[in-house]
């Protein structure tokens, strides 16, 4: 489990994680694997809450551009 000031929710990681208890780490998100969606998680893991503030379209692809809030 990740816990930060500047996060509104958790972030749970895979166990297989090499991950230590009060050590700094750094978090890439895979934006392949982003949705939105209207309503948290049932576990309550792993989001972020926001709104979508822009969006582009670009041929067959969309470019959403989203505010989150933080803990801050």
């Amino acid at each position: 489990m990740i816990e930060s000031p500047g996060l509104v929710h958790p972030l749970k990681v895979d166990p297989d994680a090499s991950v230590v208890d009060n050590v700094p780490v750094y978090v890439a998100l895979r934006p392949e694997k982003i949705m939105l969606c209207d309503e948290p998680p049932a576990d309550g893991y792993n989001f972020a809450v926001g709104e979508v503030v822009h969006i582009a379209y670009l041929g067959d692809l969309s470019i959403y551009t989203c505010g989150c809030r933080a803990a801050r």
